[in-house]
């Protein structure tokens, strides 16, 4: 069967001389064909010597007439290649392509290899910047810093010793004991209030520095790796201690101030419920206007972080001004309502929206990841990977980080030539990033019922649901885009909150001049309100109802459908609830017109604290409602 194979054998059983035998079996050697096709080119050549040979020209002429060898043999091959099939021939191109994609892959692998990330900013002293331009003395922040240190906070300890009680078993010993910081769970009339109010009168000299320390500039808190000496008294020795901006990441700086800052609220906000027990309510308008001071403070913090905690301290002061005027309006005066109008200013969404730090976390992120070509571009390093795929663990990426070493890394060595081509690069990242922060800021100044389904957090929705190319392209900025869908709902619920307050007011002094409520909001303006805010999920005006001779305020909620003022309420009677009344049917403003059961309610404005229970039954063809109070 392989006989026909062996082209030597055609050869030598030709009988040529041995000059014209080797030649031929030279060229053929030569020619690196396959072997049946060898065996066809022996036969050929043997018959042209033969015929030379008979028609008799020396084998000496018909030598040298041949020519070279190495020419003859790289003619006969190609002749020889192009008679193939074009299987072959497509499997042949296959096969230098997969070479040259192994070839090409290992250079990019190489190439993003030698790659160095370009740490050159000081994006930390960016951060600080306008803290350090704020002289010691316009600082809130060491006041309230020395006020939470005398008051018996530590570092052990996020809480005032005295208002930590101890909760025994109960009567059948299934609770084992455990303990508790009643501070901002704790109201009038509850079981433990007696134990905050003694803290309160005890400290009150304290509670009026914090009070004071709210009328302040700025809070004056310096960003930082490390806590410095002195905050360490009341935040603990935490953080890098080695960590510089040079090989410390701007993930890593420590913001544990908001914390404390939130025990700062409970405690004003205690006093002011204390305030109004003893019948000062001069002092407890105070208090209120301080929450509002403390939280503009946090507020112009540049972080999300601050952000946050700004606007829960903001929805904590109006609805703590709600309860006490819900609960007995009458102890203020009308100058004292009116003051109340005009000190509790608007929210400004620009500042809330302002996320300027984490525009500075996310630029020293890249820098850290990304190299630098001094123009803002760059590719993907090793060292960035392994930053990405740590998931950001790393507080310091300089040369003395672990987990760098190629030999030890080879599974993502493996697919970093991938991920380099497929990542966006440095200045392809940054203007994504800054595409999507720019529509998210623009988005805080259009009204709620106006707002796009098509913003950027539906972007990056539908990008992480994906298995789109720029799922991870754009991952990276996706990942640490904040949460500004969060922010813009706190806003909505401070927003609302204000409101409230401000349309209780007003009711209140109506009711004081005419003896009786209005009976359209119509008679408000302008008098008592400048003008009358809007249903926030419509943009028509807010409903009004009197039922059982109380007002109620009402839009009709993410469903967009009026029930009559019936709230979504869980846990009606719970007294942990009722201290932060957020009303459910606000919940997913997302889903503005949904009509499904858990939309379903009205988002009532005002009574914040304690809107009545309806019993809501639809009227006639005209879609009117019928609504009474239940008992």
């Amino acid at each position: 069967m392989t006989g026909r194979l062996d082209w030597r054998n055609v050869i030598y059983k030709a009988g040529l001389p041995d000059a014209a035998a080797q030649l031929i079996v030279r060229v053929v050697r030569k020619t690196r064909l396959w072997r049946i096709e060898k065996a066809d080119v022996a036969g050929e050549l043997v018959a042209h010597f033969a015929d030379g040979l008979e028609a008799g020209t020396p084998i000496d002429e018909l030598i040298e007439t041949f020519g070279d060898a190495r020419q003859a043999a790289r003619l006969i091959r190609r002749g020889k290649r192009r008679q193939r099939s074009l299987m072959w021939k497509a499997s042949c191109w296959m096969r230098r392509a997969v070479v040259a994609l192994i070839l090409l892959y290992i250079g990019l692998g190489v190439y993003f290899l030698v790659g160095s990330p370009s740490v050159n900013t000081n994006y930390l002293a960016q951060l600080n910047e306008p803290v350090q331009v704020v002289p010691e003395a316009e600082r809130a922040w060491p006041e309230y810093r020395a006020v939470l240190l005398e008051l018996g906070f530590s570092p052990e300890r996020n809480y005032a010793p005295q208002l930590h009680v101890v909760h025994e078993p109960d009567e059948d010993g299934n609770t084992t004991s455990w303990r508790s910081d009643i501070l901002g769970v704790t109201y009038p009339g509850d079981e433990h209030w007696p134990i905050v109010a003694g803290f309160l009168d005890e400290h009150a000299g304290s509670i009026d520095r914090l009070r004071r320390a709210t009328d302040l500039p700025a809070m004056g808190y310096v960003y930082s790796y490390q806590i410095t000496p002195a905050d360490a008294q009341l935040l603990g020795d935490v953080g890098t201690p080695d960590a510089t901006w040079e090989n410390g990441s701007m993930l890593v700086v420590l913001l544990p101030h908001t914390s404390r800052l939130h025990k700062v609220a409970y405690l004003i906000e205690a006093d002011a419920h204390r305030a109004m027990e003893e019948g000062d309510v001069d002092r407890a308008i105070r208090d209120i206007v301080a929450l509002d001071n403390l939280s503009r403070q946090l507020a112009d913090g540049p972080t999300l972080v601050e952000k946050l905690m700004a606007l829960a301290i903001h929805n904590r002061s109006y609805h703590a001004l709600a309860s006490m005027l819900e609960r007995d309006a009458e102890v203020f005066s009308t100058a004292q309502l009116m003051y109340l109008a005009h000190a509790l200013g608007p929210l400004d969404p620009a500042v809330y929206g302002d996320m300027s730090g984490e525009r500075i976390f996310f630029q020293d992120t890249l820098q850290r990841i990304y190299t630098d070509d001094g123009n803002g571009d760059g590719r993907m390093t090793y060292k960035g990977w392994k930053l990405l795929v740590s998931g950001f663990d790393y507080a310091v990426i300089g040369e003395s980080g672990d987990g760098y070493s190629p030999t030890e890394n080879l599974k993502e060595l493996a697919v970093l030539p991938g991920v380099g081509v497929v990542m966006a690069s440095r200045k392809q990242m940054s203007d994504e990033y800054d595409r999507l922060m720019n529509m998210t800021h623009a988005s805080m100044h259009v009204p709620l019922h106006e707002m796009p389904h098509s913003g950027a957090e539906q972007i990056i929705i539908d990008r992480m649901e994906s298995f789109s190319v720029d799922r991870f392209r754009y991952g990276m900025a996706s990942i640490l885009m904040p949460a500004m869908n969060v922010v813009r709902h706190l806003i909505e619920r401070a927003q609302a909150a204000r409101e409230g307050v401000l349309f209780g007011i007003a009711l209140e002094l109506y009711r004081r001049e005419h003896s009786r409520y209005p009976e359209t909001l119509d008679a408000l303006t302008p008098k008592y309100l400048p003008e009358l805010p809007i249903d926030r999920m419509t943009g028509e005006p807010l409903k009004y109802r009197l039922i059982d001779g109380r007002p109620v305020i009402y839009s009709v909620g993410t469903d967009t459908d009026d029930d009559g003022g019936r709230t979504r309420y869980r846990y009606l009677d719970d007294p942990v609830y009722h201290a932060r009344p957020y009303v459910r049917a606000m919940s997913n403003w997302t889903h503005l017109g949904d009509t499904d059961e858990q939309h379903n309610g009205d988002w009532v404005i005002w009574p914040m604290k304690n809107p009545p229970r309806l019993n809501v039954e639809a009227g006639g063809e005209d879609g009117s409602v019928e609504v009474s109070a239940e008992p």
